[in-house]
């Protein structure tokens, strides 16, 4: 990205991941600096984590791409439209945030890059100022000719630290129900071909961290599960896991933490021999943490998909706190040795002593 407003360079590499889905095949975003040479990052990485193929794309203004979403025929991501003014930050005065500004008068970008061929021109449109984070699936609508992108859409961007860093914990400074904008699900229709777009909200609860079994990544799908607040009006600290069905638009199931607890994304994984799934799209386990207030401890909870509603079918009680974190992922046939457990824990137990982990740049959902 350009801290002065010129231009950016944006990969189909490192940062931003997703699953190809069906062929196994790993596919990252990342934006750099443009400088006086350009550096490929490695992309799309094949089940043998080979370099597969590689792309990059010059994206005009500042730009801040945290998340990405993939289709048989396209890579997609949304530009915001954002300035940053960066001097005070060079010169030590203030967090990044505080320099950087939501221009509400101008559109967002859309953007579609062919997979097909390299040679195709990548394609912008237009779209209504918002910002957002998070993606929970796009798939192409061969009835239609359009690309199907369901996102978690916030009318402008937030950050916390626009007062520069004062050291106060931000929880003593924000009001969230008043300061936090709303963050709720959405659902464009782009089409490619006209450079044109729909979009209609899909649910109007404050939510975020949508999460799908790997296998629907690009294809059609009915169910999304969310990490969503409490009041369904108003922005509130995550603490009910919620399954909704994208294709009815409506919420089928939840389960709502405790008053002081606080989870974080949820992660979905399939059932079946060794957690591939082939089952039925909600045949699945649900896992997330939750964060105790009262304890300062956390434990990891488990579900079952199918009726989330009677509550964690499991919990494992950790005798430390998991930081509220952003996201997570399923590892099949992820097994740890157990001189590998005790070297990790090792490094664990030395990285203790630091206690608190600061950003000048920490969006409100990361306290």
């Amino acid at each position: 990205m350009s801290l002065i407003g010129g231009s950016s360079k944006c990969w189909i590499g490192g940062w931003g991941g997703r699953e190809g889905g069906r062929d196994g095949r790993e596919f990252h975003l990342s934006c750099a600096l443009l400088v006086s040479k350009i550096i490929h990052h490695p992309p799309f990485i094949s089940p043998m984590n080979r370099l597969v193929a590689e792309r990059s794309e010059n994206l005009e203004g500042f730009s801040l791409l945290h998340d990405m979403v993939i289709t048989p025929s396209y890579y997609i991501f949304f530009k915001a439209p954002l300035t940053i003014q960066p001097l005070p930050w060079l010169l030590g005065l203030t967090g990044v945030a505080s320099c950087i500004k939501f221009q509400d008068s101008q559109p967002a970008i859309a953007y579609l890059i062919p997979r097909s061929s390299p040679s195709k021109p990548m394609i912008s449109i237009p779209v209504d100022p918002h910002f957002s984070f998070h993606f929970s699936n796009a798939y192409d609508d061969a009835s239609t000719g359009e690309t199907v992108v369901d996102i978690i859409r916030v009318p402008k961007l937030y950050l916390t630290d626009t007062n520069g860093v004062t050291g106060i914990p931000i929880w003593k400074t924000v009001n969230y129900e008043q300061d936090v904008p709303k963050s709720t699900l959405w659902r464009y229709r782009l089409n490619p071909s006209l450079a044109s777009h729909t979009k209609q909200e899909l649910w109007t609860t404050y939510c975020d961290f949508p999460s799908i079994p790997p296998s629907r990544t690009g294809q059609p799908y009915r169910y999304t599960y969310l990490a969503a607040g409490r009041d369904p009006n108003l922005p509130t600290p995550v603490g009910v896991v919620a399954k909704f069905d994208v294709e009815k638009g409506e919420l089928v199931d939840s389960w709502t933490a405790g008053p002081n607890e606080f989870i974080s994304e949820t992660v979905v994984v399939p059932k079946g021999k060794g957690g591939k799934g082939g089952g039925a799209e909600d045949d699945a386990y649900l896992m997330t943490y939750v964060f105790s207030g009262e304890t300062s401890l956390s434990q990891v909870l488990i579900f079952d998909a199918q009726s989330l509603g009677k509550g964690p079918v499991a919990r494992l009680q950790l005798n430390s706190n998991i930081p509220l974190s952003l996201h997570g992922t399923w590892a099949p046939d992820a097994v740890y040795e157990g001189e590998d457990i005790l070297r990790k824990y090792t490094c664990y137990s030395g990285l203790k002593k630091f206690g608190v982990v600061e950003s000048g740049m920490a969006p409100i959902f990361e306290i």
